[in-house]
């Protein structure tokens, strides 16, 4: 049930250590209890960024003059990332600071794509599955197989290896 608080811009509701924040375009964000009381006193929305949702303010002195929540709770020095993904998840636990580069780790597959995994592509040259992978901005090419998730199981290894908790894998 949504509440109310004078001094809440927002309407709110609590779940446990969870506070829900009712934001514009029929989304909410969630944050914990323990933020609240600087979280409260901003109007929060919903901001479209390329496909994701985040929720943001309108804050003067910040860049375009749009403060977003997750960089408000953890005011990192280059970026912030949500490990799920999930860009209106502002708990602790799934926010933490990451460079550019480890933000860009942990995306999602491309639209693009077509073979349905991460950094596998056909070679229709050798007519066999290609893995490879992107590291400190060089293209690293992990071998050619059969089976196009023999390729992707290569490449989950390398981005173990390479991105270490910021690897966006194929495979659990």
């Amino acid at each position: 049930m949504w509440q109310s608080d004078p001094e809440a811009e927002n309407e709110f509701r609590v779940e446990g250590d969870l506070i829900w924040i009712k934001l514009t375009q029929g989304k909410e964000t969630c944050v914990d209890s323990g933020e609240w009381s600087r979280v409260k006193c901003y109007k929060w929305r919903a901001r479209r960024c390329r496909s994701k949702f985040y929720a943001a303010t309108t804050a003067p002195g910040t860049r375009g003059g749009i403060l977003y929540l997750h960089r408000f709770l953890l005011p990192a020095p280059i970026e912030v990332d949500h490990k799920d993904r999930d860009g209106l998840n502002n708990r602790g636990t799934n926010l933490r600071s990451a460079t550019v580069a480890q933000n860009q780790q942990n995306r999602k597959r491309g639209r693009d794509n077509t073979s349905g995994f991460r950094g596998v592509s056909w070679h229709r040259f050798s007519n066999h599955w290609r893995a490879s992978i992107r590291v400190n901005k060089r293209q690293r090419h992990l071998g050619y197989f059969t089976e196009k998730q023999a390729a992707a199981q290569a490449y989950d290894e390398a981005a173990k290896k390479y991105f270490g908790g910021f690897a966006s894998l194929n495979f659990s």
